[in-house]
């Protein structure tokens, strides 16, 4: 299990590995021990599709001294297999307008669907 050092956090990662639906990669750095990349595969059960999952692509972070040695991708793409293994009628990923165009590279497609922000 992967612990954030940040507080109040503590904890949280074995609730998300109790509940069985956050699938979380990480590249570690086995010299310095310390974690070059992350990705998170998190799973909603849904009712519709003969109650079938969606999955969305979740905190894809890569330190930026490891950045262009296609970590990120690979989580990604990684995380798309598992999804598609585990049968998610719909894989999702929620990103920010500044790294549109990494996953772009990734032939992942910009859709336009209407949200709302609630907070």
């Amino acid at each position: 299990a992967v612990v954030s050092t940040q507080s109040g956090h503590y904890g949280r990662d074995d609730e998300m590995l109790k509940c069985n639906t956050y699938h979380v990669l990480v590249i570690e750095h086995m010299d310095s021990d310390s974690v070059v990349a992350s990705a998170t595969l998190a799973l909603e059960h849904k009712f519709i599709h003969s109650t079938a999952m969606r999955g969305r692509i979740e905190d894809v972070c890569v330190h930026p001294l490891h950045q262009g040695k296609q970590f990120g991708k690979l989580l990604v793409d990684l995380l798309i297999i598992l999804a598609e293994d585990l049968n998610c009628y719909k894989i999702s990923l929620d990103c920010d307008t500044k790294v549109l165009g990494f996953y772009q590279k990734l032939n992942l497609k910009k859709k336009k669907v209407p949200t709302a922000t609630l907070r």
